[in-house]
């Protein structure tokens, strides 16, 4: 017999296999729900004449971090002109459930030239489409219509 104690125990726990004891991991599902956003335009701030000059700025509030591509659309008298770059790649990021705010810069001269043309008092709608993408891969497309305040 060992006369010390302390030896004893320690050696009683050397003794001991250790069993390890599994986990299964937690199963995991794909994510497959289609990411979506809501779309403001003020139109107080974007009239014709600010889109031929700087573009257009809108709020977009994402329901999860993601990725968009833009494109803006003006009509009048039945004439569809692409005012923005028909491209604008950019990141949203749902931080504080908030909007943010996003710009698109003006498009091309020959899009300017055409906007230009627009007589005063023309009915102007423009159409604001974004294509999503979040992290998963899955996309989908919003759109948001306005009436954009006629030219001075």
């Amino acid at each position: 017999m060992l006369k010390n104690p302390l030896l004893a125990a320690a050696g009683a726990v050397l003794l001991v296999p250790a069993v390890a004891l599994a986990q299964d991991p937690a199963p995991t599902t794909p994510d497959t729900t289609p990411p979506s956003a809501v779309l403001k335009i003020n139109t107080t701030l974007n009239t014709i004449d600010s889109v031929l000059g700087q573009g257009i700025v809108f709020s977009a509030d994402p329901s999860e971090d993601l990725t968009y591509t833009a494109k803006l659309v003006v009509k009048s008298k039945g004439k569809s002109i692409v005012a923005a770059k028909s491209i604008r790649a950019g990141d949203l990021y749902n931080s504080g459930g908030g909007f943010v705010e996003q710009t698109i810069p003006r498009g091309s001269d020959s899009a300017v030239k055409k906007l230009i043309k627009i007589k005063k008092g023309s009915k102007v709608s423009a159409t604001l489409t974004l294509s999503l993408k979040d992290t998963a891969g899955n996309t989908a497309t919003v759109t948001k219509t306005v009436k954009l305040k006629k030219r001075y």
